[in-house]
């Protein structure tokens, strides 16, 4: 699979989205993707697993930073059997770290919506970050960090004429679309 995301939009104004129910509002300039999580044993991908929104964000240095409730609500069963992997520091914060992996669903190309093909594997080599709901030092949303795209060799091209972002495996990483 060498296309993960196709032309996917940069919003310029804020969009709504629904999320197992709940409505999420995207932020102008925020990269929303389509994720799933499962247990790094897993072999493959089953599609029982729930998807969920999360933002490329690659000023954020982790894999993947979540909220308590958003692992509880988003997560389903996939969260209950994640094994603790350690903590990081974060501001001067213990935030634990668990063990999955990370599934990003392509996008219909030039829309904010799963193709129904399926995601492509990520590899979270310390896991994800979980941070509590105490309303302190928390991402609003779920974040993908930089960390998951390079430490899977993955290639991301941020088109500002296009307002659109491609992702791609290693191996296509010199077609744009």
């Amino acid at each position: 699979m060498p296309a993960i995301l196709r032309r996917l939009p940069v919003p310029s104004k804020p969009v709504y989205l629904t999320v197992q129910g709940a409505t999420v509002r995207i932020k102008p300039h925020q990269i929303p993707v389509w994720v799933s999580l499962t247990p790094r044993e897993l072999p493959e991908w089953d599609p029982k697993a729930p998807k969920f929104l999360a933002l490329l964000d690659t000023a954020h240095n982790h894999y993947f930073a979540l909220q308590q409730r958003h692992l509880q609500e988003w997560g389903g069963i996939w969260a209950q059997g994640s094994r603790p992997l350690g903590h990081i520091a974060v501001n001067r914060r213990r935030i634990p770290l668990l063990e999955a992996d990370l599934w990003i669903h392509p996008n219909v190309p030039g829309q904010l919506v799963p193709s129904g093909q399926a995601p492509f594997r990520l590899f979270l080599k310390d896991g994800l970050a979980v941070y509590p709901d105490d309303g302190s030092n928390h991402p609003r949303l779920l974040l993908v960090g930089l960390r998951a795209i390079l430490d899977n060799q993955l290639h991301l091209a941020v088109s500002g004429w296009r307002r659109a972002v491609t992702l791609r495996t290693r191996r296509w990483w010199w077609f744009w679309d």
